[in-house]
């Protein structure tokens, strides 16, 4: 491979081997390998640099064996940024093991919104040909494996929507006098995937008197090409999404995603935008907000709603680390009549999904899930809570195979009820 950049090779030169990642890695504490380590990568780019290894399909499985969950990140007394650094060394090593052809179709696919809409529309149709209702209300499983998915008959994912977030709301409110104009990104996710965890969000922000926007030109933020090293698809989708949210003055870019939220206020330094991109972005950034901090920082209406539970919240990665937001949804949530909040053991733990990461290594990513799941369980609430969808699809599938029927909802849900059923 041509030589990796200077600043790649001094960036990874910091850290001190001092091995303080190692202990709060998910997948290095599973599998007991150096080589699986934030220390280990770092230490594979300064001997990539130094012409000491060759950069192939091997070295291209251990650098993409990361959960990207930004807990060594986190913990480097370094201060060592090591998930931008792995990001950085996966672009680089797509010149020598390019990507499977089939994420590369998936990726390109992606670029187109209103085609990507409309099969995602048809699936939903059709989509229990292929499927089976998995019980509980959890979601589906596939009649038959479909390995090139990463799916299996043991795997439970969600239901996709039949009818996208864009259809649910509606795109103008009765609201005279808002407190606050807002834009909300959805995500992929929260579009197609989970659309009425998305509507709860727009219906929750309205309910609190804030009017909210969702720009057409809208899509996909560019995070799973991004972080899978494809810097040229994932640069026309930021700029794209770029181009939509800097179209005109918000109070705040509301996301409720937090791995959506992590791009656009910071995964994008590591693009190559264009001047213009660039310098729309920097004029936005820091008015990107995750769902649960802005109705935090700007207060709830309190007419609401009692329904007894007790629910217990689980602390997405990218939640906590990227969007700041930890004690602010607790918050929210024990503000709401008749709940009970539970606090379950680990809530900050990884819970092993990391967007492709689980499908690609199912097994390690149903070790790591099931210590999240016994601690929910172990926790008696009927309900846990989280503010990442990718998080529920992957917890959904763990309580599944334990066999429990805890709810899993996003809180924007649980917001949402409180304020009654959505107006017809």
């Amino acid at each position: 491979m041509t030589s990796l950049p200077e600043e790649l090779k001094a960036r990874a030169a910091k850290c001190t081997r001092c091995g303080s990642c190692l202990v709060v890695c998910p997948v290095a504490t599973r599998l007991h390998s150096e080589a699986t380590s934030a220390r280990g990568k770092l230490q594979f780019i300064r001997a990539l640099g130094e012409s000491r290894l060759d950069a192939g399909r091997e070295l291209s499985r251990l650098v993409n064996l990361c959960l990207l969950c930004d807990a060594c990140s986190e913990r480097c007394p370094s201060g060592v940024k090591t998930t931008d650094l792995f990001i950085l060394l996966r672009h680089e090593l797509g010149t020598e093991v390019p990507l499977p052809r089939l994420k590369r179709l998936a990726f390109t696919g992606r670029t187109y919104r209103r085609l990507f809409d409309l099969a995602m529309r048809a699936g939903g149709l059709f989509q229990m040909a292929l499927f089976r209702d998995a019980g509980h209300g959890l979601g589906v499983e596939a009649r038959l494996p479909i390995p090139a998915a990463g799916l299996d008959v043991r795997r439970v994912v969600p239901r996709l929507g039949v009818r996208p977030l864009r259809s649910l709301v509606s795109r103008k409110d009765d609201l005279k006098h808002p407190r606050a104009h807002v834009a909300f990104f959805p995500g992929c996710m929260l579009s197609y995937i989970y659309p009425e965890a998305g509507a709860a969000v727009v219906r929750t922000l309205r309910a609190n008197n804030v009017r909210v926007s969702m720009p057409d030109d809208m899509g996909c933020c560019g995070t799973p090409m991004l972080v899978n090293g494809d810097f040229e698809t994932a640069t026309l989708l930021a700029e794209r999404t770029i181009a939509a949210l800097g179209s005109r003055e918000y109070d705040a870019i509301i996301t409720a995603c937090p791995t959506c939220g992590s791009a656009l206020k910071e995964r994008y330094e590591l693009l190559p935008l264009s001047d213009e991109a660039r310098a729309t972005w920097e004029g936005f950034r820091g008015k990107v907000v995750d769902f649960s901090r802005f109705l935090a920082q700007t207060g709830l209406h309190r007419n609401m709603l009692a329904r007894e539970r007790t629910v217990t919240y689980h602390d997405s990665c990218h939640m906590v680390r990227s969007m700041k937001a930890k004690a602010e949804p607790r918050g929210l949530l024990a503000e709401l009549p008749g709940t009970e909040l539970v606090e379950m053991r680990d809530a900050g733990a990884c819970c092993g999904c990391g967007g492709t990461f689980s499908a690609e290594n199912y097994d390690l990513s149903r070790r790591i899930n099931d210590d999240k799941i016994r601690n929910i369980i172990a926790s008696g609430a009927s309900t846990v809570a989280m503010g990442c969808p990718a998080c529920m699809m992957h917890i959904a599938d763990g309580l599944a195979r334990h066999g429990s029927d805890v709810r899993v909802v996003h809180t924007a849900q649980l917001l949402a009820e409180a304020y009654g059923p959505p107006r017809p």
